[in-house]
């Protein structure tokens, strides 16, 4: 990494993306184990809800905090298109591909039953192949916001609105994943665009005010994990 890109690249940003990636793992860890047969604590699996209904949003928040400054240095819908699919869905393509075709010809070995439909799930039912449905949500999720910003122009107003509306759509397709998850992380994504101009100033509240803002917001979290559990 270039020791410009690496003074433009902002701590909180990576350190936040570091820790939902770990408990990503945590989870998938416990899925693993779990399907093998072996035993998981009742504590161990606890652990796992309390964090499962923000680490995901949290990705799609973080996306969303860059995702304008990606359209605009991409002049045109089929610029944009090509980046994301070079950068997100062909891995996912791949590594889905070759994640399959292990746990065919090594099927006795691994805790995931696995037969050649399974290549289909990879573009119909994302979440059917385990960890690597983000991708493709985060995939779509960037190209439908992409229609609502730049193609038709939509101030960030309505943009949480139609994203609330797609949202709430998603309860109605949770059946078909390839939908749900687009739908249903859309407004996460325009959450970290819209709030893009707080969060990314480092002289705004939340740099200056940051141990009295986790005070205020920490109690409401909380709540919303009680609630969840």
């Amino acid at each position: 990494m270039k020791l410009s890109e690496k003074r433009n690249r902002l701590d909180w940003v990576d350190c936040a993306k570091g820790i939902a990636i770990i408990l990503v793992v945590y989870r998938h860890i416990l899925i693993g184990v779990s399907r093998s047969g072996l035993e998981v604590q009742s504590w161990l699996i606890n652990a796992n809800e309390i964090v499962y209904s923000f680490r995901m949003p949290l990705f799609f928040i973080l996306s969303g905090l860059f995702i304008s400054k990606s359209i605009e240095k991409r002049n045109n819908a089929r610029v944009f298109i090509r980046y994301k699919f070079d950068t997100i869905y062909y891995p996912y393509l791949v590594w889905g591909v070759i994640q399959i075709s292990i746990q065919i010809f090594f099927s006795r070995y691994t805790n995931a039953t696995r037969d050649l439909s399974d290549f289909l799930l990879l573009l119909v039912h994302p979440r059917a192949i385990d960890q690597l449905w983000y991708l493709y949500a985060l995939f779509n999720t960037s190209i439908l916001f992409y229609f609502l910003y730049s193609a038709l122009k939509m101030p960030n107003r309505w943009l949480v609105i139609v994203s609330l509306g797609f949202y709430g759509i998603s309860y109605y397709v949770k059946e078909y994943s390839l939908f749900h998850d687009t739908f249903y992380f859309l407004i996460f994504l325009t959450l970290g665009h819209v709030s893009k101009t707080v969060l990314l100033d480092q002289n705004s509240f939340i740099y200056r005010k940051t141990l009295l803002l986790f005070t205020i917001l920490l109690p409401a979290f909380v709540g919303s994990q009680v609630y969840w559990l």
